[in-house]
Parts: structure tokens; sequence; C-alpha cells
């Protein structure tokens, strides 16, 4: 599964010195761009309406990581973000439920790289992560797309398949990322945010295998 152009990046260079920033009790460099603090800041940033929403990637992480089929390792998952990076996280990790050391640990990862080798991030865009993961079928959800169900996804899914949801809060993924997805699929009329599509694409994954269990 891939969050795919999550809205989720340190803070701007060319932001750093803005009062939204430096007014908050953490360096520039400890915080995660954030409409809810930072919008000021943010008028003229290219993309706008698709950054500055980490705490949408933090609960459709959650959503991810602490489902059983993460936690008995029949799930890998990645967020790639609006500027073309991608995070990998191990097996074994657990991400913090505060939002606030959430964000403590991502800002360290951007600075970083690494953590433990328990989370890297690398500069790498949605068609090269496809290319590297090798899979058997891939799906893009979006309202653009053929109508369907999360059922029906899962059960056409084959062997190895990978799931790619958006990870921001308005608007469709970008012609660059629609060139790796070459099967939409829209699975509600309403939007629908990431958390909630994640939980239900697990669950259906879930229910499959245990149909097929001995």
């Amino acid at each position: 599964m891939i969050l795919a152009e999550s809205a989720l990046e340190p803070i701007p260079d060319q932001m750093m010195d803005h009062p939204t920033v430096r007014k908050r009790h953490r360096t520039g460099r400890q915080q995660l761009l954030d409409i809810s603090w930072h919008w000021a800041a943010m008028k003229g940033l290219q993309n706008v309406e698709k950054r500055g929403r980490p705490d949408l990637v933090h609960f459709a992480v959650l959503s991810a990581l602490s489902s059983p089929l993460y936690r008995q390792g029949k799930m890998r998952f990645y967020i790639h973000t609006v500027q073309d990076k991608t995070i990998h996280f191990a097996r074994d990790v657990r991400i913090p439920r505060s939002y606030h050391r959430f964000e403590g640990l991502l800002s360290e990862l951007f600075t970083v790289g690494s953590i433990r080798a328990l989370l890297r991030i690398e500069p790498l865009n949605l068609a090269d992560l496809i290319d590297i993961i090798q899979p058997s079928t891939v799906t893009g959800l979006s309202r653009t797309g053929r109508d369907g169900s999360c059922k029906d996804m899962v059960q056409c899914a084959g062997t190895d398949p990978c799931v790619v949801i958006g990870g921001f809060q308005r608007g469709s993924f970008s012609p660059v990322s629609l060139r790796a997805l070459p099967n939409l699929l829209s699975i509600s009329t309403h939007p629908l945010e990431a958390h909630a599509v994640v939980s239900r694409i697990i669950y259906e994954f879930e229910m499959a295998e245990t149909s097929v269990r001995p």
C-alpha cells in the first residue's frame, strides 16, 4: 500500500523566517508544514491545496500500521510525498499515536534520512517506487476512476497487488503520478479521507484472507 503525493514535508526554506514559523516553540527544522499553523506563510506555494496536512497522513499511517495485516507481516506500507520523497517503514516499527511526537519523529527523519533502521527516507518518485516493488497489479483509488467497490478490487487484485491512495486533502493525482496508475477505481461518490480508505481496503484484504484460510 502506498500513500501517494502525501501532504507531508518539512518547512520550506523560504518560510523559515516567517512569523508563523518562528512563534512556535519548535524551531523551523523541528516542524512539519501544517496549514493550521502556517497558512499565512503558505500563500503562493505551488500546489498549496495539496500541502500542509500532516495530520491526515498521521491518521492514515496509524490505521495501516496498527492493522493485523501489517503486524503479521502480510503488508508493506510506503509514504510517497508531494515532494517526491519516499518513506520506508521497518516491519516492527511503531508510530507514535500522539501527533506532537509524530511531528518530532518525522521532522528528525527529514533531517537525518534514517532513524535506527526503523524509518528511512529517500528521493524516489511514485513510478520508480512501483518499479522497485514490482507488484502483480497496481490500482489507484480516485473519484475520477471507474465505479467499483473495495471488495471487487481485492477479489481481482492478484497475488501481490499494490494499492495507491492519495495522501492529500483535495484535488487529484498529478499527471506524472497518473502515468504510473493505469487502473483507477472510485469506491465512493463522496470524498473520503485517506485513513478511511486505508481502513476499508485493509479490512477487505483481511476478510479475503480469512475466507481462504483452511
